[in-house]
């Protein structure tokens, strides 16, 4: 199949779906709401239209639920991740490795302590 082009989703089929028109930027919509006895439900909705969402359990695990575009109600894939999975892809998904996030914030600290020099 290859990599997606950007801006594309992609149908249960594995087909890409091209936009009629440039994909303007604007943020991923996100709510969330509290599931009693089951944990946060994140509902994301990419810029693309791709929807998702994610059930943040207690305690620890992680479930993420993929929708088909053309049938928002239909779940095409389901994953399961205990908590240091979730870590993981969290790492991954980061724009910034958490080494290099440390690193910068000893830094930061190091010229605080010494007055900015």
């Amino acid at each position: 199949m290859g990599v997606r082009p950007h801006g594309t989703s992609v149908t249960a089929a594995g087909d890409w779906i091209y936009p009629t028109e440039p994909t303007e930027w604007r943020p991923m919509e996100t709510t969330h709401s509290t599931v009693p006895g089951a944990g946060v439900l994140h509902d994301c909705l990419t810029r693309d239209g791709q929807q998702f969402r994610i059930l943040v359990a207690r305690p620890g695990r992680c479930e993420i639920f993929v929708y088909d575009p053309a049938d928002p109600d239909r779940i095409v894939a389901a994953i399961v991740l205990e908590e240091d999975e979730a870590d993981q892809v969290a790492e991954l998904l980061h724009s910034q490795p958490i080494t290099d996030r440390l690193a910068e914030l000893e830094r930061r600290v190091a010229q605080i302590a010494g007055g900015g020099r």
